[in-house]
C-alpha cells in the first residue's frame, strides 16, 4: 500500500485516513513508490517558509500499479497557491481506431442575408450543376453535385473569420505575468534554495502524512 519514500517518520489521524481508505478500497499511495530528494516530495510550505510538509497524495487502484512511472513535485509552475503541483506520469496502451478526419468548414452565415452575395452563390451554383455531364453512377453523381455546391459557396459566401476567444490577452498581460513569474522563481529559490544566512532552520513536519 505504502512504501517508506516519505517526507515524515510520523502521521497524524488524517494520514491514518489515507491509509485506512486506501487498503479498504485495494488501493496504494504513489506519491510514496518513488525515491526523490526532499525537495521534490514537498507539497506544501507554511507562510514563514521554514516548515516543509507532504500533505498532497496520489492513490492509484493497486490493479493500475504497473501504470505509474513517477510521482513527484514541480516547484517551478506559477498555481497561486502555497501548495506545490504534484506531477504524475502514466503509461497506457490505448487501442486507436483508424477514423477519416472530415475538416468542419464554417460559412460566413451573415453573408447570405446580403441580396446581392445570395444571388451570386444561386448563379454560380446552377451554372456549375447545369454544365455537369451526365453520368449513370449514383456515388459519383453524388460527389461531382457536393463538389459543385462548395466551390460555389467559397467563392461568395466565404468562410467565417476566426473568432478570438481572449481579447483580453495583451502584451500587458504578458508583462505582468513574466514579471510575477520572475519575482516567483526568486522568492522559491530562498524558500527552498541554498542561501541560509540570517534565515531559521528549516523543518520537515511530522503532523500530516
Amino acid at each position: 500500500m505504502i512504501r517508506n519514500h516519505t517526507l515524515h517518520d510520523i502521521t497524524n489521524r488524517n494520514g491514518e485516513l489515507v491509509c485506512e481508505y486506501a487498503i479498504a478500497n485495494d488501493m496504494f499511495v504513489a506519491s510514496m513508490f518513488f525515491q526523490h530528494k526532499n525537495i521534490h516530495k514537498v507539497t506544501w510550505i507554511s507562510p514563514d517558509t521554514l516548515t516543509l510538509n507532504q500533505i498532497d497524495h496520489v492513490l492509484v487502484n493497486n490493479n493500475k500499479k504497473q501504470m505509474i512511472q513517477v510521482v513527484r513535485t514541480l516547484r517551478g509552475p506559477n498555481c497561486d497557491s502555497d501548495h506545490f503541483l504534484v506531477k504524475v506520469i502514466v503509461t497506457q496502451k490505448l487501442i486507436t481506431t483508424q477514423k477519416e478526419f472530415v475538416k468542419k468548414l464554417r460559412w460566413n452565415i451573415s453573408n447570405l442575408q446580403n441580396p446581392e452575395k445570395f444571388g451570386a452563390y444561386n448563379k454560380r451554383a446552377n451554372d456549375r450543376l447545369e454544365n455537369q455531364e451526365e453520368i449513370q453512377n449514383v456515388e459519383q453523381d453524388r460527389q461531382n453535385i457536393k463538389t459543385a455546391i462548395l466551390e460555389a459557396a467559397k467563392e461568395t459566401v466565404q468562410m467565417q473569420p476566426r473568432t478570438t476567444y481572449n481579447e483580453w490577452w495583451d502584451e500587458e498581460c504578458k508583462e505582468a505575468i513574466k514579471e510575477k513569474n520572475i519575482a516567483r522563481k526568486k522568492v522559491s529559490k530562498e524558500e527552498l534554495g541554498l542561501p541560509k544566512k540570517n534565515r531559521g532552520k528549516k523543518t520537515y513536519s511530522n503532523k500530516n502524512l
